[in-house]
C-alpha cells in the first residue's frame, strides 16, 4: 500500500515537473497530452470518451481494453493548480469506473411553488403572479475497486478542460 502511494506521489510530482521518458508527447488532437505507449490509438477509437469522458470498452486489433477518463476545468497554470486537476481528473475517472460497473442511484425531486396576489380597488384589478421551480438531483455510486493505471493525460483544444484516463488491456 505505501509502495503504490509512493508511486504516485512520484508519478504526480513527475506529471507537475516533467514527463516519464516511457511516456510519450503526442501530436494531431492530442498535441497537449502524455500517453503510454499504444494508448492515444485506443483512446481515440472512442471519440464521445475522448471529449466528454466517462468508461467504456474499446476494442483494437482483437484485444480489449477497459478505459476510464475523468475531466475537470483548467482554473489556471501555476503548479498548485495542475496538482488539482490531477487529483481531480484521477477521482472523476475512478468515479466513471465505479459507475460503469455498478448501477448508480440518482435521486430527484422537483418542487414548483406559486404564489399568485389580486389586489381590487374601486377602479382597478392588479395582479400578479410567481412560480418558482427548483429541481434537485443526487447521485450516488460505491465500489470497492482497485484503481487501473493512469494511461494519459491531455487538454481540450482551447485549454479549458483537463482530462486523465486510467484504463488496463483485459483478458
Amino acid at each position: 500500500m505505501a509502495s503504490s502511494r509512493l508511486q504516485t506521489l512520484i508519478l504526480a510530482a513527475t506529471l507537475v515537473c516533467g514527463t516519464f521518458p516511457t511516456l510519450a508527447q503526442q501530436s494531431g488532437p492530442f498535441a497537449n497530452g502524455t500517453f503510454l505507449p499504444g494508448y492515444q490509438e485506443i483512446i481515440c477509437l472512442n471519440p464521445v470518451l475522448a471529449q466528454d469522458g466517462g468508461a467504456a470498452v474499446v476494442e483494437k486489433n482483437g484485444r480489449r481494453f477497459f478505459i476510464a477518463v475523468g475531466v475537470t476545468a483548467v482554473k489556471g497554470n501555476e503548479p498548485a493548480e495542475r496538482v488539482r486537476q490531477l487529483r481531480v481528473a484521477k477521482i472523476n475517472a475512478l468515479r466513471a469506473v465505479a459507475e460503469y460497473i455498478e448501477p448508480t442511484k440518482v435521486q430527484t425531486e422537483t418542487k414548483l411553488t406559486e404564489k399568485t396576489t389580486v389586489e381590487t380597488t374601486e377602479k382597478s384589478k392588479k395582479g400578479k403572479s410567481l412560480k418558482e421551480l427548483d429541481e434537485t438531483t443526487r447521485t450516488s455510486v460505491q465500489a470497492t475497486l482497485q484503481a487501473p493505471e493512469q494511461i494519459g493525460t491531455w487538454k481540450s483544444a482551447d485549454g479549458s478542460l483537463f482530462f486523465l484516463a486510467v484504463g488496463r488491456a483485459l483478458q
